[in-house]
Formats: C-alpha cells, sequence, structure tokens
C-alpha cells in the first residue's frame, strides 16, 4: 500500500511540474486540454479590438452552440440504428466525408433549433418574467 501511495505521489509531482512547464498551473487536467482553445479565443478577441478584425459573423456558433449539444448525441444514436438496419460497418463512418457530413447536418440542425425553437422560447420566458416583475403587489 505504501508502495502504491509513493508511486501516486510521483505522478502528482510529476504532474504539476508538467503544468508548470506550459503555464497552466493550477487548472487542474482540463487546463491542458482547453488551453490552446483559450488561447484562439484571446487571439480572436485582441485581433477584433486592437486591429480591427471582424469576427461577429461566427457569433451564430455561440448562438447554436447549446442546440447542437442537445442534437449531437439523438443523432448520433439515429446513425447507430441506420447502421444497425442497414448492416453498415464502422468503416462507413471512418471517412472524412461522413464527419463533415455529420457536422453539416448538425450545424443546419442547431440554427433551425435555435431559430425556431429556442430564440422564441427565449423571448416567451423574458415576456412572461417582464410582465411579473412589473406587475403590481398586493
Amino acid at each position: 500500500m505504501r508502495v502504491l501511495a509513493d508511486q501516486h505521489r510521483r505522478q502528482v509531482i510529476a504532474h504539476r511540474d508538467d503544468e508548470a512547464a506550459l503555464g497552466i498551473a493550477g487548472h487542474g487536467r482540463s487546463g491542458c486540454r482547453f488551453a490552446p482553445a483559450d488561447a484562439a479565443v484571446r487571439r480572436f478577441n485582441t485581433h477584433e479590438q486592437v486591429l480591427g478584425g471582424n469576427w461577429h459573423r461566427f457569433a451564430f456558433v455561440g448562438d447554436i452552440s447549446y442546440s447542437t449539444y442537445m442534437l449531437h448525441f439523438p443523432m448520433q444514436l439515429a446513425l447507430a440504428l441506420v447502421a444497425v438496419h442497414y448492416a453498415l460497418t464502422p468503416a462507413a463512418f471512418e471517412n472524412p466525408v461522413a464527419m463533415i457530413l455529420f457536422y453539416a447536418a448538425l450545424i443546419a440542425l442547431g440554427g433551425l433549433s435555435f431559430h425556431y425553437f429556442e430564440r422564441p422560447m427565449q423571448n416567451l420566458l423574458r415576456g412572461a418574467a417582464a410582465k411579473k416583475s412589473l406587475a403590481p403587489e398586493n
């Protein structure tokens, strides 16, 4: 048991050293995975604010992110059922064209879901909340 504890302690110390070398100390394991995305967001933000870049046209990606998050798993399940029904092998889904088609369909359905369901529901709920806050109290 003591050997396992010493082994774990050495791994933790090595992990902390790796984080310090990468400049992400204190961010835990998720810091390694999200550091490139964080750097990209900071770069785009700096480009837009300092150099006058025009990135607002990509704002729709943030708008549809919740819809795509909610739709991606049901779409994967539907594809799995289609694959079972038509006896498709996993190789049919391992090519880049299949992945591009999946993401294109996901983004299209996410956009439709956002514009025709999520946004109207947000407006409905905000309107109901505003009416409730403006109602006189008894």
